[in-house]
């Protein structure tokens, strides 16, 4: 429902200004309509008073007569000059907040000008606004300046949906740097980080840290990298892991994940996939009888067949899924 402030000086425009009042009530309905501002609570800021009075609405119609601009007080002060006028509050609560602001002239009032107005007012030099003439171009005028309103309150609302999209976005953007932040930092930390979870294990267990020091994730699944020569086996390793049992890994892309910096030839012979590696164990790195080995004491070219009197140092596992 639209909601409408209508801000006047009584000793300027009263009596058009109920005129107008009523036929804006005819359109839009009397709780949309809102004017006087005289009952202000004793003991109150009148100026937060009036600004939240003037917030409720969506737009401002400031009817301008001829003794708008220099209407003075008892004193002989012009009453625009004075920070605690109450016409002065509204039109500064209304232009702080962007809204539509509407200057309705009426009895041939002339647009103020910005050097006519305190620098707070001065915007509303710029606003757009119409005459409302008495009959027979009234019915006419608040025709036109209806349609004004709606105008006016439809760009308003555009405006202010435009406002939180772009605010949305910001937060969003502000969100997802402090996201990327985080995940460079993470990237970059370069503090030691154990891969694998320690779990409880018995005094007398091998150390499975060092068995299975090294991990990789290749094709989407994780291997673990152990050193036989600790006594630990595929199943004892993913026992103590991740509790249940454990693959040897048959594919030789695990064992050049392990070793891409090796020289690697890949030869196939049927089911066997060897992967020759020329590396710091100067031995061969194969998928072969179901399981990637590195034999530290092999020479290079020998197949993984040929495990026999512990040659082999190093196999290459992954833990099957639960249930």
């Amino acid at each position: 429902m639209a909601s409408i402030f209508i801000s006047y000086r009584r000793e300027d425009s009263a009596d058009v200004t109920g005129r107008i009042r009523d036929r804006l009530e005819a359109r839009f309905g009397r709780e949309a309509i809102f004017t006087d501002v005289d009952s202000i609570p004793l003991g109150v800021d009148f100026k937060a008073y009036i600004d939240d009075q003037v917030g409720r609405c969506e737009c401002l119609l400031a009817v301008i007569g001829p003794r708008w601009v220099n209407a003075t007080d008892s004193n002989g002060c012009r009453r625009l000059d004075d920070p605690r006028d109450f016409v002065r509050a509204e039109m500064e609560a209304a232009l702080a907040r962007d809204m539509p602001v509407i200057p309705i002239l009426v009895q041939e009032a002339s647009m103020p000008t910005a050097d006519q107005l305190p620098a707070s007012l001065s915007p509303l030099a710029l606003r757009n606004g119409l005459p409302v003439r008495p009959d027979p171009d009234f019915r006419k005028d608040m025709d036109r300046l209806i349609k004004g309103i709606i105008g006016g309150l439809r760009l308003g609302r555009f405006l202010s949906h435009r406002r939180m999209a772009l605010a949305y976005v910001a937060g969003s953007l502000v969100v997802l740097m402090a996201l990327l932040w985080l995940a460079t930092y993470t990237l970059v930390d370069d503090r030691p980080s154990p891969t694998i979870p320690e779990p409880p294990r018995a005094k007398t267990s091998p150390d499975w840290r060092t068995a299975a020091a090294e991990v990789r994730i290749v094709d989407g699944v994780e291997y673990y990298e152990v050193d036989f020569r600790q006594g630990l086996t595929a199943n004892s390793v993913c026992s103590l892991v991740r509790k249940v049992p454990g693959e040897f890994a048959t594919d030789h892309k695990v064992c050049q994940a392990f070793h891409p910096d090796a020289s690697v030839k890949i030869a196939l012979s049927g089911d066997r996939a060897v992967v020759y590696c020329t590396s710091q164990e100067e031995g061969i790195c194969s998928a072969y009888e179901n399981a990637c080995v590195v034999c530290p004491n092999c020479k290079l070219g020998v197949e993984a067949g040929q495990w026999g009197g512990g040659l082999y140092g190093k196999i290459y596992t992954t833990c099957r899924t639960p249930g």
